[in-house]
């Protein structure tokens, strides 16, 4: 619905108005008056449709920012997991240890699951998403 549209039904709300404050009452316009009635039902249908079209395109979006927030939250989870892991291994070598298989493969299945999450939320939303 444009601003036009909405003129519309002011002017329409107007003439309705006019006749009725001249005191003429429906003598003999009943149907202006329906045709009015009719033309500004229409009028504020399409009004109704759009208003609902920009409440789920709201919701549409609230929906969005939730999801890019929890993927971003188990991308964050995950980035700080795998530092832990860095630090407990660069303790260790530093206090003369050897790093195992055990910690090699705990490392790198934390670096493929972070690829992973990155890939799944780059599919979600790819670069340059506008609004993002």
């Amino acid at each position: 619905m444009t601003f036009f549209d909405v003129r519309q039904i002011y002017a329409h709300l107007d003439r309705i108005n006019r006749h009725l404050d001249s005191g003429t009452g429906y003598g003999g316009r009943g149907r202006d008056y329906s045709h009015e009635f009719k033309h500004l039902e229409k009028l504020l249908m399409a009004l109704d449709t759009n208003v609902q079209e920009l409440v789920n395109q709201v919701a549409n979006n609230n929906s969005l920012v939730a999801s890019v927030i929890a993927g971003l939250k188990v991308e964050s989870d995950q980035i700080t997991a795998l530092q832990a892991q860095v630090e407990a291994l660069t303790a260790q070598i530093g206090s003369g240890q050897a790093i195992d298989a055990e910690d090699l493969t705990a490392i790198t299945k934390a670096v493929s699951d972070l690829k992973d999450t990155n890939a799944q939320l780059t599919t979600a939303i790819p670069a340059s998403t506008p609004g993002v």
